[in-house]
């Protein structure tokens, strides 16, 4: 992800990189819900974020995934981790009382 444009920008203080020592590595399940793409717009709006983020892309290509989670949970970790189990939580928690298209029943057969 790294090109000499941003770089340049790095060198010049006007961009920043979080040493690995700091870094709170995040590789989140490949959800649609939490992709990149969905995420991207609304996270980089986020204090300090567009600091560790090039101002552009090469045409067709995007931020890495990893590099995007571990910039967003190291500088906002309660939104990761708030992000994350509300993900969990939709995908696999039935709500208890109330019928719920998606979820799954299982015979007492296939429980055991």
């Amino acid at each position: 992800m790294l090109n000499a444009k941003w770089l340049k920008q790095i060198l010049s203080g006007d961009k920043k990189l979080i040493k690995a020592k700091d870094a709170r590595h995040c590789n989140p399940p490949r959800y649609d819900e939490i992709s990149v793409s969905n995420l991207y717009d609304s996270c980089i709006q986020m204090k300090d974020m567009a600091d560790y983020f090039p101002d552009e892309y090469p045409k067709g290509r995007k931020c890495a995934r990893e590099y995007f989670f571990t910039v967003l949970a190291t500088l906002h970790p309660d939104y990761v981790d708030d992000l994350l189990l509300k993900c969990k939580k939709d995908r696999f928690g039935a709500d208890q009382g109330q019928s719920n298209k998606e979820a799954i029943v299982m015979s007492s057969e296939w429980v055991s």
